[in-house]
């Protein structure tokens, strides 16, 4: 009986042996899966951060360009009107400046011909 038992206890103890390794492999497979599963996580967030960086350097050069967009319109903008101002004031200067001519010309030719007068009498 002794000998019955203890190759009871054997077999029981090469089925728990046994059944040890087998829930060790599916251990390594679920762990291996779950690595296989991680690396896939790994690779997905890898391309979204790429992808994102790359979205965000393309806003970043949008709004770079239209600020420079917004600076030329405004430059633009200031330099019409300074030319308009200068324009304006150019023809100010000429208008006046014709003014003064005629007058003087008014006064040259009014001193000419009182002098003539003074001279005729």
């Amino acid at each position: 009986m002794d000998s019955h038992k203890q190759e009871d206890e054997t077999q029981e103890f090469s089925k728990s042996v046994a059944d040890m390794a087998s829930a060790e492999a599916a251990a390594a497979q679920r762990a291996e899966k779950a690595r296989g599963k991680a690396a896939d996580i790994v690779a997905d967030a890898r391309e979204k951060a790429v992808l994102l960086v790359e979205e965000g350097h393309k806003k970043a050069a949008a709004e770079r360009a239209e600020l420079l967009r917004k600076a030329e319109e405004k430059t633009q903008a200031e330099c019409t009107k300074i030319v308009d101002k200068a324009k304006a004031d150019a023809k100010d200067i000429e208008s006046s400046s014709k003014i003064k001519v005629e007058r003087a010309a008014t006064k040259i030719y009014a001193e000419f011909f009182a002098t003539k007068r003074k001279k005729a009498y």
